[in-house]
């Protein structure tokens, strides 16, 4: 997914194919966050410089654990 998206031309495909990612229910679990997370640093050293960088890219854009403690800390939005 991360090698496709990051040869993708248009801007429609490469937002159907980073909502492949972002809308995985399996992701917003405690344990399928941490396995996703895992995944992408592994794949943030892949020797394809298109999927090294959308993982770099996706890593750098998510909230550190302690972030999302603190806000739900301060009740609702």
């Amino acid at each position: 997914m991360l090698l496709a998206s990051s040869q993708a031309v248009e801007f429609w495909t490469r937002d159907q194919l980073g909502a492949a990612l972002d809308c995985n229910p399996e992701w917003m679990t405690t344990d399928g966050a941490d396995r996703l997370i895992q995944q992408l640093h592994e794949l943030a050293t892949d020797d394809d410089d298109g999927v090294r960088d959308e993982a770099q890219g996706i890593l750098s854009s998510l909230r550190p654990r302690e972030e999302w403690a603190r806000d739900s800390d301060d009740g609702p939005l």
